[in-house]
């Protein structure tokens, strides 16, 4: 598990999305290029051109840079590129939006350049100090929205394997003080940003990692959890560390906050164990920004229902389609604590006989369950719902709305190499 943020365990595609897809760790490293200037993407959401990309691979291409260009480039540079890539938006439509953010940015060829930069923790440490957390009375509910979604970029960045593995001398003190003091900030803004992942979460989650890497050696020393860390716990802990005393972060509280999720267990229809989870609430300010953002990111898709951290996509095509009534959010794997392993999660509604493969001779029908698998996991990246047998969809993407959507045109973050159907 990683913080208050109910996002769910700690590295479930992380080490596996990041070192595989982006090759980061052990990696050699390569040294700043010459200064060319940020890269202006030409297409952007929001624009007519963005809006006459007709599946997932179009916007991966219109995002990409042309080729050599980001070795040319200043780290500086470099990392103002990457947080502006069009595609960022996409690791929010994954279960854990961690882990997304690295497949994400394991398409990306800057964000593949910086994060081979031996400065690219210190650009980041100098962008996210200069990064003013604090909520101007004038904003708007979408503005507020906009900064807590900024600060989750830099913090998510900041908290990759990367950007822990080799830290500079007087770094990870360094960001633990500025991170303590967004969290203060953060705090005096609770009712923007709250202890979600897009939040105060995302912060602990970040001094968690920081404060595990200086004491362990490994931004994931302590191992698998089985709980949220609690956000009160890790300002404690971060305090005592800066103060000299001995703090052992694998030692942190888990569950100790209101705001912490707590793992339920529901069936399958064949009477199987699922397991869940009902996640923090997102503010009204994140809700604003996430509508307004998928509105403009995915103009081709509707979008029927209000973002939300109550349910995900799985938990819409295998338990309920009621966006009212469902608040359980069902991740892929499932972790077994006593053996200190995965299974599969979802995987249990169709491996247990509660829906069948659809093959011919079936016959092909309206409600067929769509689930997107992943390579490098045997269970669902993603799952859907058919209308009708159009090959248009209707599915719940992460933390955003439920979307009415042509079959390839989905978040990049969904695996689209091996997509199969189920009915009941």
């Amino acid at each position: 598990m990683t913080t208050d943020n109910g996002i769910g365990r700690r590295g479930l595609l992380a080490a596996a999305a990041g070192v595989a897809a982006l090759g980061v760790l052990g990696a050699p490293a390569r040294a700043a290029g010459g200064k060319v200037g940020p890269y202006r993407y030409p297409i952007t959401p929001g624009t007519p051109q963005w809006a006459s990309l007709n599946n997932q691979q179009e916007m991966v291409d219109a995002a990409q840079l042309p080729d050599g260009l980001a070795e040319k480039m200043a780290t500086d540079d470099l990392l103002t590129t990457v947080l502006a890539y069009p595609l960022l938006a996409h690791a929010l439509a994954a279960d854990d939006p961690r882990a997304g953010l690295q497949t994400v940015l394991g398409r990306s060829k800057a964000a593949q350049e910086l994060l081979h930069r031996p400065d690219a923790a210190a650009a980041m440490l100098r962008r996210y100090s200069a990064f003013d957390p604090s909520i101007p009375a004038t904003a708007t509910p979408l503005q507020a929205g906009r900064r807590t979604i900024d600060a989750w970029r830099l913090e998510a960045l900041l908290s990759l394997p990367a950007m822990l593995a080799a830290p500079p001398r007087g770094h990870l003190k360094a960001l633990l003080r500025v991170g303590r003091a967004h969290l203060d900030a953060k705090s005096a803004h609770a009712g923007v940003y709250g202890a979600n992942f897009l939040g105060g979460g995302a912060t602990a989650d970040l001094l968690h990692g920081t404060l595990t890497r200086a004491q362990t050696g490994t931004a994931d020393g302590c191992g698998r959890t089985d709980g949220p860390v609690s956000i009160a716990a890790v300002r404690r802990a971060v305090d005592q560390h800066l103060e000299g005393a001995t703090i052992q972060a694998c030692t942190i509280p888990k569950i100790s906050d209101p705001n912490s999720v707590t793992y339920y267990y529901m069936q399958t229809p064949n009477g199987t164990n699922i397991q869940y989870f009902s996640a923090p609430s997102l503010t009204s300010s994140q809700v604003s920004c996430l509508n307004s953002d998928s509105d403009a990111v995915w103009p081709q898709a509707t979008r029927e229902t209000s973002a939300t951290y109550r349910y995900n996509c799985h938990s819409y095509a295998f338990y309920s389609t009621s966006d009212s009534s469902n608040s359980r959010w069902v991740e892929r794997m499932w972790w077994d604590k006593a053996q200190q392993i995965f299974y599969p999660n979802v995987s249990r509604y169709w491996t247990d006989g509660s829906y069948k493969q659809w093959s011919t001779p079936v016959i092909y029908y309206s409600g067929m369950r769509w689930v997107y698998w992943t390579s490098n996991q045997s269970d669902g990246g993603h799952s859907a719902i058919e209308v009708g047998t159009t090959g248009y969809l209707r599915s719940k993407w992460g933390v955003y709305g439920r979307m009415y959507h042509k079959w390839d045109y989905v978040p990049s973050v969904y695996p689209m190499g091996d997509i199969r159907q189920y009915y009941r």
